[in-house]
């Protein structure tokens, strides 16, 4: 997962989650763009014209079609993550985040050939065996040289 918004920052996601799927991981990353994007729009006075958006590019096919509502969620596993992040997109739909166009979450399917930064980021976290986020860096493999933020912590601004 990678994700940008559209006040041209870039949040690199390193999470390291031993033992859980890819699709896991996927949604973990999907939620942690959905929150921050959250944040963004919580902080902004007219949701409507705010420019916060969120586009969203993941190498799992099954987890951009469940999202889109093409695919059924079943897994047991992941189905929390799957109503939290469904949540999420609607109640951004509904404060009308995005404009007219209700386009705050892009969502599309890229494959892992061209999801190259998700992969070197996905091999970080694996090879510190550690979770983090940057933000700000645009190359995922000079990232340690950028500003590292712990999960669940934001820098001040």
């Amino acid at each position: 997962f990678t994700g940008e918004t559209t006040f041209d920052d870039r949040i690199n996601m390193r999470l390291y989650l031993p033992g859980k799927t890819n699709n896991y991981a996927e949604y973990s990353g999907l939620l942690i763009g959905l929150r921050e994007l959250k944040k963004r729009v919580e902080s902004c006075d007219d949701c409507e014209n705010c420019g916060v958006r969120l586009s969203v590019f993941g190498d799992s096919l099954v987890v951009i079609r469940q999202m889109m509502g093409e695919y059924e969620c079943k897994s047991d596993n992941i189905k929390k993550l799957y109503i939290e992040a469904k949540g999420l997109i609607e109640s951004f739909e509904k404060w009308g985040v995005g404009g007219e166009e209700g386009d705050a979450v892009k969502l599309e399917h890229v494959y892992r050939d061209s999801n190259k930064d998700a992969d070197a980021l996905a091999n970080e976290a694996m090879d510190q065996r550690r979770s983090w986020t940057t933000i700000g860096d645009t190359n995922p493999i000079d990232s340690m040289a950028a500003e590292a933020v712990p999960l669940g912590k934001r820098r001040k601004t």
